[in-house]
């Protein structure tokens, strides 16, 4: 005996009309829905890596300023400690970003490799089945 559900069956049967692949003329044919490209994703993965090696490359020397107290004038050396942390706490944050950005691209690489064994899988599933 299978199991009751308070939902009808008319509303259960009009949620999966869209969602399933429908039988026209004897021809199975898969309802449109959600795609991703596996290529598109190595891509975007790649792209997304090489802009954050390239920005951690180009602006290592930010946070390295050559400027000293003695630059801010008399009047105002007080005010350096402040800049230096600034400068400091900038060049962390670019770190932190291009980290951030290539631990994004891996997980897109990631991604792209798991969806390319799971159509392999059922590739060869639905062959084996024929």
């Amino acid at each position: 005996m299978g199991t009751t559900s308070r939902t009808p069956a008319s509303y259960r049967a009009s949620r999966l009309r869209g969602s399933w692949p429908s039988c026209h003329g004897g021809e199975w044919i898969a309802v449109a829905g959600y795609g991703t490209s596996t290529e598109a994703m190595r891509k975007a993965s790649k792209g997304i890596s090489d802009a954050a090696k390239d920005t951690a490359d180009e602006l290592k020397k930010v946070g390295q300023t050559e400027t000293i107290s003695r630059d801010f004038g008399e009047a105002h050396q007080q005010h350096f400690a402040k800049y230096k942390t600034g400068i400091d706490n900038f060049g962390k944050g670019i770190a932190n970003m291009t980290g951030v950005l290539a631990g994004f691209a891996g997980k897109i690489g990631s991604g792209a490799a798991t969806y390319d064994d799971v159509e392999s899988t059922n590739a060869g599933n639905v062959g084996s089945q024929y």
